[in-house]
């Protein structure tokens, strides 16, 4: 499709949607002059060839609304637990913020290229129509029908653009791009073309990821904004429109609120018509607006570390909006609000074995029968949405782990051992232990052990929990494991370091490859000591071999193959211990005023929901 052809049917699709606001709506305009586009490519970045000339957006008016629009049923209503978490800058540092998330966990407004699916187990295509991957580079076809919210057709250009944005400002993502990445080509109006780097291995998976968390934004839009910017520091998006290709775009914005409408093509899903998240100074106040039904959805951080978001809900709760024929919540009717947790990506939890800080800790059969000795925690003793876990279950996801030859991942343990106690005396004998008749204590040359050091994030009441559960399991063989709750901050510094013995870990939300070999290079790659007596037993060359070992292609199968090496691996080290997994908590919803409220629109990945206990 020409640019002259592009340019008259966005005129034609503008004219039409003023005229139509024109008749909907009274507006208060004021004008904002067009602004020609200019070369944003800085001396460093990789080179390009082949790019169009970028056309010049017509120019448009700045439309500014006050209130909220709709009739209560034809709006979902919504709160942040942390104010914070706003956000409309597809460039911002972070990961969960919302309703423009950096991280693509959550894409109704701008959307990524790609995802990672570990039911396949690949990466699939969501904002691009098709892409071919190679060692060399990686080719991304757009569709010519795809447009954004202000009737302006995509294409190859605007990804090219989002790619040298990040490389210019030099934000996170950027910094990987420059590593992977020697020359981006626009080879026509939907076809873009990278070119890795030949001296980096499996450039091609780190570029995927990238583009995996890389929303991708509109050059006619951002381009005048960009221009003059060399650093994210120095960003001020506040002005800038908020047009992406998601299911749900901007209707309007004022201090308090914020409304979107659905897509033309997002229609069908049914639901709401418009979607307003309220602007709330404090969390305290979202979380009574749930209770009292001012608010359907509750989107929250808290949730997902296990805090109790409907503490409170029901002795705040006030009389609130009614719907005829039914009782108005938080009153003295005994049909009390209905609250339902939202669920969406899949997390393991486990404990890592820092096997370079202790002498014990350096025995391969030691770290084992660390391993062995636990008891994953069953579905029914976690709160929300816990997954079943077996010990095998040594590397990433669940729905990644059930695919894969279980058999032959415990065997790298077995020892043909008939049962876990057979197993776990086994690994006692090869790591030169005994236990004390009279005290039971787990001995090494006739010397009690030391009790191990668990370290796990203080903010989190189900981790606690199933941290717990592994030092009594252990326990029951002659090991005592002290558990020291650190602060967040502090927990995440001493996994970085490696400063500790036994430390929490969680999986990424969906994990792709380069997540997963990034979880566990850090444990793997763990702080070095002068002592290296204990270290042998760890085979490093294979560690390094297996960390650089990638997948031979966006396929199932060589995906489930990689995986499958690299468990057997993990098992055999045993370098992780599987405790626990779950669909990751994102929200709670309240369905007093909209009973059938679904909201996949807003996720990256499958949500699944579970009503609140009465007892909570």
């Amino acid at each position: 499709m020409g640019r002259a052809h592009q340019k008259k049917r966005f005129l034609q699709t503008a004219a039409a949607c003023f005229l139509a606001a024109c008749l909907l709506m009274q507006v208060t305009a004021c004008g904002i002059p067009a602004t020609s586009t200019t070369d944003t490519t800085a001396d460093n970045l990789p080179s390009q060839s082949g790019q169009p000339a970028a056309p010049t957006p017509p120019a448009n008016d700045q439309v500014v609304f006050r209130g909220i629009p709709g009739d209560r049923k034809d709006r979902m209503m919504a709160g942040m637990d942390d104010p914070g978490r706003y956000n409309l800058n597809p460039f911002a540092e972070g990961e969960g913020l919302f309703p423009v998330d950096p991280s693509g966990y959550y894409q109704p407004v701008y959307q990524t290229l790609v995802t990672f699916d570990p039911e396949i187990p690949a990466y699939k295509v969501v904002l691009a129509e098709s892409f071919q991957l190679s060692d060399l580079s990686l080719e991304i076809r757009m569709s010519d029908k795809k447009m954004w919210h202000d009737g302006y057709p995509i294409g190859a250009q605007d990804i090219a653009f989002t790619l040298n944005a990040h490389l210019k400002m030099k934000t996170s993502k950027g910094n990987v791009l420059e590593r992977f990445i020697s020359q981006i080509t626009v080879r026509d109006e939907q076809t873009l073309a990278i070119d890795f780097n030949g001296n980096e291995k499996n450039a091609g998976w780190y570029v995927l990821d990238v583009l995996s968390a890389m929303p991708i934004v509109a050059e006619h839009v951002w381009e005048p904004v960009l221009s003059d910017v060399s650093a994210i520091g120095s960003l001020d998006e506040t002005n800038v429109s908020v047009v992406g290709t998601g299911p749900w775009k901007l209707y309007q914005e004022d201090s308090f609120s914020i409304t979107f409408s659905r897509q033309a093509d997002a229609a069908s899903m049914g639901g709401p018509l418009f979607f307003t998240i309220l602007k709330y100074g404090q969390p305290s106040f979202a979380g009574r607006a749930l209770g009292n039904a001012e608010i359907d959805l509750l989107l929250s951080t808290a949730a997902a570390h296990g805090t109790d978001l409907t503490a409170g809900t029901e002795e705040t709760a006030k009389p609130g909006p009614t719907v005829p024929g039914e009782p108005s919540p938080g009153s003295s009717d005994p049909k009390k609000p209905i609250l339902t947790r939202v669920f969406s990506g899949e997390v393991l939890g486990g404990l890592a074995i820092n096997f370079a800080v202790r002498e014990e800790l350096g025995l391969r059969a030691f770290r084992q029968l660390l391993a062995a000795a636990s008891n994953p925690v069953d579905a029914s003793s976690l709160s929300g949405y816990a997954i079943p876990v077996k010990n095998t279950d040594v590397l990433t996801v669940p729905s990644v782990m059930v695919k894969l030859d279980h058999n032959a991942i415990q065997s790298t343990i077995n020892a043909a051992a008939d049962d876990a106690d057979d197993l776990i005396h086994s690994l006692m004998e090869k790591a030169g232990m005994t236990r004390q008749n009279d005290s039971g204590q787990l001995l090494r040359d006739g010397v009690p052990i030391d009790a191990l050091t668990l370290i796990y994030p203080d903010h989190a009441p189900d981790v606690a929990s199933v941290c717990e559960k592994y030092a009594a399991d252990i326990h029951a063989y002659g090991l005592t494991i002290h558990l020291e709750p650190v602060p967040g901050s502090v927990w995440k510094d001493k996994l970085a370091a490696g400063d500790y013995e036994l430390a929490y870990i969680e999986s990424s939300v969906h994990e792709s490859p380069v997540q997963t070999i990034a979880r566990i290079g850090l444990i793997a790659r763990t702080k070095e000591t002068d002592s290296a007596d204990w270290v042998p037993e760890f085979d490093k060359t294979r560690s390094a071999d297996i960390l650089n070992s990638f997948p031979a292609g966006n396929n199932g199968q060589n995906i489930i193959e990689f995986y499958q090496k690299l468990s057997v691996w993990m098992a055999q080290e045993s370098l992780f211990i599987p405790l626990c997994a779950g669909c990751q908590q994102a929200a709670l919803l309240n369905q007093t005023i909209l009973k059938d409220l679904t909201v996949d629109s807003f996720f990256m990945y499958p949500v699944c929901t579970r009503e609140v206990p009465a007892g909570e």
